[in-house]
């Protein structure tokens, strides 16, 4: 039952007292007031739910009142004091980055993850194989290696993987406590927050924006740079450019990340619609450069 549930979860004994085997309506309606008040004190979010609506048997509401335990007390786990405002901010930054580090950009826990190749991505990060087969990875494969990972058989199949974002948070949140730190978790808050305060930060565009050779691929070279010409380091997913030709067309552009000479910017490329000056612009973290 809930009391006991939560018992488990805050590894706490209750201060209200609870009536072992409620036989009444109004017995069990006390115990449940009594868990609502103990998860109050938790710091539990119970954003229009009452005792009443899991004491009727709502499954919509009821769902979502362990959702909200599952957020506290397990993706929430790293954040500090618990706040459950930052356990999906958290967790979602932990994912990018490990993602990221092998290769794979992510921005969203649904539509980048049906391939396979971003959880393929997560698995390389938190265990490297030294087989470079990301790109040739399948959902199902994917799946599998997680499972071994995690030792633990898998809650999701190929077919309802990556469908639902609450289901993948949770999915998700097995390696992250598995294989995080609340090192790592606050050095990316961290991390994030330093990038978020540079948002005023200058961009170079290097390359043939002007009359570009219509039809023919065109480069260029983003740089983020801080009030004092310094490189800013930041992630791929942070960066975003768009390309509008004169008529007002948006062309398609394709940003990677730099290597070598290159490290620290950015290299776009884009084909041209139509001849002509082009209005570019770029966006880190939702701010203009």
């Amino acid at each position: 039952n809930l009391h006991n549930l939560l018992t488990h979860l805050s590894k706490k004994p209750f201060k209200k007292k609870i009536t072992k085997n409620p036989r009444h309506n109004a017995q069990q309606l006390d115990n449940l007031a009594n868990c609502f008040k103990e998860m109050q004190g938790m710091g539990v979010p119970l954003v229009n739910i009452g005792c009443a609506d899991v004491h009727s048997g709502s499954k919509k509401l009821t769902l979502g009142l362990l959702w909200s335990l599952i957020l506290k007390f397990e993706i929430g786990r790293f954040t500090e004091g618990g706040d459950t405002s930052k356990a999906k901010q958290d967790l979602e930054l932990w994912v990018q980055n490990r993602c990221e580090d092998a290769g794979v950009t992510v921005t969203n826990f649904t539509t980048d993850f049906r391939d396979g190749k971003a959880l393929a991505a997560l698995c390389e990060s938190v265990k490297p194989s030294n087989v470079n087969s990301i790109g040739e990875t399948t959902v199902e494969g994917s799946l599998q290696r997680a499972a071994e990972l995690l030792d633990a058989p898998s809650l999701l199949d190929a077919e309802g993987f990556a469908t639902e974002e609450q289901t993948m948070m949770l999915y998700l949140s097995q390696f992250y406590q598995k294989f995080g730190t609340k090192e790592e978790v606050l050095g990316n808050r961290k991390a994030e927050e330093a990038v978020r305060r540079l948002c005023v930060a200058k961009s170079d565009l290097e390359g043939k924006l002007v009359n570009p050779k219509r039809y023919k691929p065109n480069k260029f070279t983003v740089t983020p740079r801080d009030e004092n010409g310094q490189i800013i380091g930041c992630k791929l997913r942070q960066i975003k450019a768009t390309l509008t030709s004169m008529s007002g067309q948006s062309v398609p552009v394709t940003l990677i990340r730099g290597e070598g000479e290159d490290e620290g910017r950015f290299v776009g490329s884009f084909v041209p619609v139509e001849l002509g000056a082009h209005v570019f612009d770029v966006m880190l973290m939702g701010e203009h450069m």
